[in-house]
């Protein structure tokens, strides 16, 4: 079996002279089959994404039902040209050695994006240098930037290997967009901060160097996306440190990714089991360690909170941390189709509703700090409130301080179906669920867990009603939900203490 690449303009000269099956249905295929004309060739299309099979869908004017790669098992693959068009070709290719044989004698096309041919310019080259030692950070989704960069999960492990010498011998490199608001980084031993906006630019020097870091790395630890180490060597772990175990179910119904990392990082076996089902993932492939960022519940920040976020001082704390439900420019894909209300919050719908729990808190001396989801869009108004604060991603990044160091200040938490809960239980203090909009959610992200209520470790909140007499409980030191929370802490968590990222570093083979 060979490899041979194909620009656009081959494929449309080839392609006439016998028909075609594509192997990926995504965006770059769509307008690879409508520039280069051969549509009318294409006798199959087929794709890793299982949500997608035995499904009709439009190009151009024609109408395909995707398939598995298995169909090439029951027809003569002889017959066809099989061209790839994915991002993720070398590794489709490896399927079709196993599928067809990679001792016989046909050639598998591909046909890469312009992105794709930038990303691997230096590669032939690059793979010829021995790996060093040097891990890579990123954190956020494939758009990154902003108020992704340095965060959750990467910023933990980073932040220890920092405090524990592990740069003494390693190189750490940050993968940011702007590397101008994280150069006070280098300030610390063999630590480097480089743009991945340098992987495809016009700027040879800046490309070359980016790739090389990337080239030459021996591990990769990274919270979100993995996309940007599609061309990655054999010999290099990719460890996916994830955002959370928490309750929802993936929104984007896109292929498995377990494929492209070596690692993910869950919290206990009944994550690693519901992890590796919704991602693909094999189970030597989860590492039930704890989370890198759980790490920080067991340091608080120096200081007080009211110091620290510029609130109100007041005798207790609560921190509402809702999910996102209509997301942020650019990250429509993730919103949920149903209407939000006035503030854009659960329960509390409109701004009177606001108002009147803003004066329960006042009475009971209790301030409750509302922090957005980082997806979350949010309606501001010019509402002041005595006793609550309102604060985008945006606004909160600029304290620069990580939530869990924060949470580890207060006196209870409210969410919805944010993983933040399952954190949160290693503080074992109060927890509350907004769950005015559960049967919505349930029809549309969905979740992990068919009877959701058995697996929320806290208090419901349906009304305004019960969101009041939370606040009751709270200011009473009343802990009604903790036998629930005890019960279900040893399915969420195997440890509790603050060694997670020790175990992760020893669990990939990272050691001092």
């Amino acid at each position: 079996m060979k490899f041979m690449k194909r620009s656009v303009q081959q494929l449309k000269n080839m392609c006439h002279k016998k028909q075609c099956i594509i192997y990926g249905f995504n965006e770059w295929s769509k307008l690879v089959l409508i520039k280069t004309g051969i549509i009318s060739e294409v006798a199959y299309i087929i794709d890793e994404n299982p949500h997608v099979w035995g499904t009709s869908q439009q190009i151009g004017e024609s109408t395909f039902r995707i398939d598995s790669p298995e169909l090439l098992t029951g027809i003569n693959a002889f017959d066809y040209h099989i061209i790839i068009i994915s991002m993720y070709q070398e590794l489709l290719y490896e399927k079709l050695q196993k599928i067809i044989g990679k001792d016989k004698n046909i050639i598998i096309y591909y046909c890469p994006s312009d992105d794709d041919v930038k990303l691997t310019r230096f590669r032939p080259f690059l793979m010829k240098l021995k790996l060093q030692n040097r891990i890579v950070f990123r954190s956020g989704p494939e758009n990154g930037g902003g108020n992704w960069d340095y965060a959750d999960n990467a910023r933990a492990m980073f932040e220890y290997m920092i405090q524990n010498r592990y740069n003494e011998k390693y190189e750490l490199i940050w993968a940011v967009e702007d590397v101008s608001k994280y150069q006070h980084l280098e300030k610390e031993k063999n630590v480097k901060v480089i743009s991945y906006r340098d992987a495809g630019s016009g700027n040879l020097i800046k490309a070359f160097i980016y790739q090389y870091y990337l080239y030459t790395a021996k591990y990769f630890l990274f919270t979100d996306t993995c996309i940007w180490l599609r061309f990655h060597r054999k010999d290099q772990v990719l460890v996916n440190l994830w955002h959370g175990c928490g309750f929802k179910n993936r929104k984007s119904k896109t292929e498995p990714t377990g494929p492209h990392y070596d690692y993910m990082t869950v919290t206990s076996q009944l994550y690693a089991d519901i992890h590796a089902e919704i991602f693909g993932c094999r189970k030597e492939q989860m590492l039930i360690t704890g989370l890198a960022k759980e790490d920080w519940l067991f340091h608080p920040v120096d200081g007080q909170l009211a110091d620290l976020l510029d609130l109100k001082l007041c005798r207790k704390y609560i921190f509402w941390l809702p999910t996102f439900r209509r997301t942020i420019s650019g990250m429509e894909r993730l919103s949920e189709d149903y209407a939000l209300s006035e503030t854009g919050l659960p329960v509390l719908e409109t701004f009177d509703c606001i108002r009147e729990i803003d004066w329960r808190l006042k009475d009971h001396d209790i301030f409750l700090f509302i922090k957005l989801h980082p997806n979350q869009y949010y309606n501001q108004q010019n509402h002041q409130y005595s006793n609550i604060k309102v604060m985008t991603h945006a606004e909160f990044m600029k304290y620069d301080i990580p939530i869990n160091r924060l949470l580890a200040m207060t006196d209870a938490l409210i969410t919805d179906y944010s993983s933040v809960a399952v954190d949160y239980m290693l503080l074992d203090k109060p927890i509350a669920f907004t769950l005015d909009d559960m049967e919505a959610y349930k029809a549309g992200r969905g979740f992990v867990f068919e009877n959701i209520i058995d697996f929320l470790p806290g208090r419901m909140i349906y009304t305004k009603e019960e969101f009041a007499s939370f606040l009751n409980e709270i200011s009473a030191g009343i802990d009604s939900s903790k036998d629930k929370r005890d019960k279900l802490f040893s399915l969420m968590h195997e440890y509790h203490d603050d060694n997670n990222c020790k175990r992760i570093l020893e669990k990939v083979g990272i050691s001092k």
